[in-house]
């Protein structure tokens, strides 16, 4: 399974992938097809599981990419198990290929014990909603700080996460840079024109209690008799709706349910399409490290309704209606009022268009690039500090005005 050492090779531990794609999964997978459009020199060992076959198998990499196959068992499909099988191997990878650059593409997969390391901190959600991520809250409050402190390096989305992060674990500024998720390239061709017979508010992501499905279902049911609008849930687990339901946290379902569609997973196709087609894109989530949905809608001319805490305030700038997460008065509120009026709708629609153009996957993928191949080139001994000026010329200030 494992390549004998390689100091000059980059390994890339994308195990994260899985067949149903995550947000994570979107990271590492757009990391994967651009890297191997933009560097045909650097030798590069990937890491995937056998279930993002039908992923990876649509990028052309070239001679210079080693793709090495673990079993699907890994797969984030497989939730809980899958986690912890991956972090045990991301420990074994350490060992393998202790004298080179490893970069592990989300913090589930890091290192114990790599001083080579470079990983992506997408969020520590867990840390900080514990009731909601009983299995993960121990991971995240002492192995993941152990494995920080030693790190090469750690790149985050947004500079909200890493204030967070620096001061949750106490990590010196200059080892942690910011590099901006990118969203996708849709060109207008390929964009089909709304069909206005199809009304209907969306969200889609994860159906979890952190994405705040009650907050969703239950301020829509606050003003269904003031618009004749569906709600369409997409996502890959209809489950915790019905335990939502069970609970009593969404309150007077079956009143409305006929009104409520849940789409499931989608296919790219589909969901590109779903979101087009949509009035409006609620994502009033508890917390976000960085949050792709709004910005996919923003590209596909979707206004969006976000919530105004973590994050999105950050990647959402100033093309979207913010709303307080935790009070669904407010949710409706600002349902209400993009689905009321049609100039802030096109506001809202136009910068969106402009907001989303900002970030983009290509420039992404290079500025990840650049900071592998400085830190192959300059492979720090240990005893010597970081300081501020190393990496100062990877930006991706997506801090605009509001």
């Amino acid at each position: 399974m494992f390549n004998s050492i390689n100091q000059k090779s980059i390994v890339i531990n994308a195990t994260n992938i899985g067949g149903k794609l995550s947000g994570i999964g979107v990271y590492s997978l757009n990391l994967l097809q651009y890297f191997s459009e933009a560097d045909h020199n650097t030798n590069f060992i990937i890491y995937v599981n056998r279930a993002a076959e039908l992923h990876i198998s649509k990028i052309k990499f070239p001679s210079n990419f080693k793709i090495i196959w673990v079993t699907s068992y890994m797969s984030p499909d497989n939730r809980f198990k899958g986690h912890l099988l991956r972090f045990v191997f991301s420990n074994l990878l350490s060992f393998y290929h202790r004298e080179a650059v490893i970069f592990n593409t989300s913090q589930l997969e890091v290192s114990l014990f790599s001083k080579n390391q470079v990983v992506t901190i997408h969020d520590i959600i867990p840390l900080l909603f514990k009731r909601y991520h009983l299995k993960q809250y121990f991971f995240f409050k002492y192995l993941i700080k152990i494995a920080l402190k030693k790190c090469r390096l750690i790149v985050t989305p947004s500079y909200h996460s890493k204030e967070l992060i620096k001061n949750t674990y106490s990590i010196a500024d200059e080892k942690i840079i910011v590099i901006a998720n990118g969203t996708k390239e849709y060109r207008v061709q390929n964009i089909c024109t709304k069909r206005k017979d199809y009304e209907y508010i969306l969200y889609y992501g994860r159906i979890t209690p952190m994405k705040n499905i009650a907050g969703v279902i239950n301020s829509f049911s606050l003003i269904k008799h003031q618009i004749k609008h569906k709600l369409v849930l997409a996502g890959d687990d209809a489950k915790e709706i019905v335990k939502l339901i069970r609970k009593g946290v969404v309150k007077q379902y079956d009143a409305f349910c006929d009104r409520v569609i849940y789409a499931g997973y989608l296919t790219d196709a589909d969901l590109s399409q779903l979101i087009n087609d949509a009035s409006l894109l609620l994502f009033p989530s508890l917390y976000e490290g960085f949050g792709l949905p709004p910005l996919e809608a923003m590209s596909l001319g979707c206004p969006v309704v976000v919530s105004n805490n973590s994050s999105l305030p950050e990647i959402c700038g100033n093309a979207a209606r913010y709303v307080n997460p935790t009070d669904n008065i407010s949710i409706a509120a600002g349902v209400l009022e993009v689905l009321s009026n049609s100039q802030l709708r096109s506001t809202m629609i136009e910068k969106g268009f402009h907001r989303a153009a900002r970030f983009n996957w290509r420039e992404t993928a290079l500025l990840h690039l650049k900071m592998l191949a400085e830190i192959q080139q300059n492979q720090i001994s240990d005893e010597k500090k970081y300081t501020p000026g190393i990496f100062s010329s990877l930006k991706f200030d997506q801090r605009l005005e509001y």
